[in-house]
């Protein structure tokens, strides 16, 4: 069945319970195991893959197909008011098709049948091989270029045998208007038995005798759904050979056909997928109506009673796929529904409880919490360059001796995948001068010697030196006190107490008493 070689732009993706994981988009070497393809539109080309050289001069150069896009205002120097214009520029513009070098288009060269079978399998989204080790024809080597759009293409691309006896693939050979018609129905997922009138061949064209008889139904199915056109005088011409400018007109048709499906599609079916995921397993969930088809990226979603589906889904790396959902209306062609999912491991996360940013004490403690989102596996915890241990709900503490000024921390966390974040908090330590308590001094005595006492305390200092009028005095280490017998002048006499911590912050009380005499 046709729709189950449609694929999204990702290895194949298993079940969570199925062997093996996928590749990321994005590659541009394929293996047997991995299905690479590309959007119908610019909005889904998320991959670039190798260009392709063609040396026959008529090629439809498609070697850029999904390079960097065309800009809009290239111009060839041959089309200028060609019917076909809008749909030549509209597809260079998208990437799909481009012009040769000069900057003209040669919209009336024919495309031989192995150009159309790339041109198709990479802008219809085909499964395809980088190198097949065996072609299904005996004309079509392996390491020919077109090698792997043509196995690609195989079921869809009409087939020679059908008109004579032969295992070729006649890659070089022009393209006729009917082989293009039949193609592009079998692409687009039609079956001839949504033909609603039969006849509509015989009353539209006199050279109906013309075309080959086993690819009538298809044909009148693609004329029925304006797929394709007959010429002048009632002429479908089948034998005629197709030209660039016709395969631009018609694929630009069939591109806006296929969005305004995929918009009524989407009225009936839902299709549920993150944007963005930090694990690498997902789930994909949807509903259809009853009897609704539908497989995702390969896989034939288990569809339940009420029409619902889930479908749980892993990739490998990280990057940005594509998913395409296949979806087969009863009574419908074949659809599809094209979205997007960036995997990103998450990073993980620091988190930290009341952290001044300005403290007057010569050390602070870091708390807080470090978690992976994406694994319930404990990161591996950093301050600085040491390594901190975690409790088991990733909780941390830890006490940091502080310097004057401005104090920088480095938080960082390193999960088991090798994701990792920082956290730098800036913590300024401003010291207070010690605080400094004289006990009461009278103003006069008549008393020639007066003690001078009183308290200390620093909060980052326990050996604070304090003078009395430069002499040095013993502080209680326990209790902070001091005392000094000062012997008095006559007359007035200036006492002064001064406290220095480590970091050279000064408290100072001055004090006068008067020695009189009777």
């Amino acid at each position: 069945m046709f729709a189950l070689r449609l694929v999204a732009s990702v290895c194949q993706l298993p079940p969570i319970n199925g062997a093996g994981s996928f590749q990321r988009g994005g590659s541009s070497k394929m293996n047997v195991h991995c299905k690479k393809l590309s959007s119908l539109l610019v909005a889904f080309l998320l991959t670039v893959p190798p260009a392709v050289s063609m040396a026959a001069e008529s090629t439809v150069t498609i070697a850029d197909i999904h390079a960097s896009p065309v800009t809009a205002n290239k111009v060839f120097r041959d089309v200028g008011n060609h019917w076909a214009a809008n749909a030549i520029y509209s597809m260079t513009q998208y990437g799909i098709i481009s012009g040769y070098d000069e900057n003209i288009f040669k919209p009336g060269n024919s495309i031989t049948r192995e150009e159309l079978s790339a041109l198709l399998a990479r802008s219809f989204s085909l499964e395809w091989a980088d190198m097949p080790e065996v072609t299904s024809y005996q004309d079509v080597q392996p390491d020919r270029w077109s090698a792997s759009y043509i196995e690609a293409v195989k079921g869809i691309f009409p087939d020679p045998s059908i008109k004579e006896a032969s295992a070729e693939f006649l890659p070089a050979a022009a393209v006729t208007r009917e082989e293009f018609a039949v193609a592009l129905v079998k692409v687009m997922g039609y079956s001839p038995q949504k033909l609603q009138n039969p006849d509509i061949l015989s009353t539209s064209f006199r050279d109906v005798d013309k075309i080959t008889e086993a690819y009538r139904n298809d044909i009148a199915l693609a004329v029925e759904l304006k797929l394709v056109q007959g010429q002048s005088g009632n002429m479908f011409a089948p034998q005629a050979l197709i030209s660039r400018a016709e395969v631009a007109s018609l694929l630009y048709r069939a591109i806006q056909l296929s969005v305004q499906e995929e918009a009524d599609l989407l009225k009936i079916v839902t299709l549920s997928i993150p944007e963005q995921t930090a694990n690498g397993t997902f789930e994909i969930s949807g509903s259809a109506p009853s009897g609704t088809i539908v497989v995702i990226n390969g896989l034939a979603a288990k569809m339940e009673a009420d029409g619902s589906f889930r479908m749980p889904l892993r990739m490998g790396q990280e990057g940005t796929y594509n998913i395409v959902a296949a979806v087969t209306v009863p009574q419908q062609r074949v659809r599809f529904i094209r979205k997007k999912i960036t995997y990103q491991l998450a990073d993980p996360q620091i988190s930290v409880f009341g952290l001044s940013s300005v403290v007057t004490k010569n050390n602070v403690e870091l708390t807080g919490k470090v978690s992976d989102p994406a694994s319930e596996l404990l990161p591996v915890f950093y301050i600085g360059d040491e390594e901190v241990s975690l409790n088991k709900y990733g909780e941390f503490y830890k006490k940091m001796d502080l310097e004057e000024g401005n104090n920088t921390f480095v938080l960082k966390a390193v999960t088991n995948k090798g994701r990792f974040a920082t956290v730098t908090k800036v913590v300024k330590f401003s010291p207070p001068a010690p605080v400094l308590t004289i006990s009461d001094i009278a103003k006069t005595t008549k008393s020639s010697t007066i003690t001078v006492s009183g308290t200390v305390k620093d909060i980052n200092d326990e050996d604070v030196e304090v003078y009395l009028n430069g002499e040095y005095l013993d502080v209680d280490d326990n209790l902070g006190t001091f005392s000094k017998t000062f012997t008095l002048s006559n007359g007035p006499n200036t006492i002064t107490v001064s406290a220095q911590n480590k970091y050279s912050k000064i408290s100072t009380v001055v004090k006068t008493i008067e020695l009189t005499f009777d």
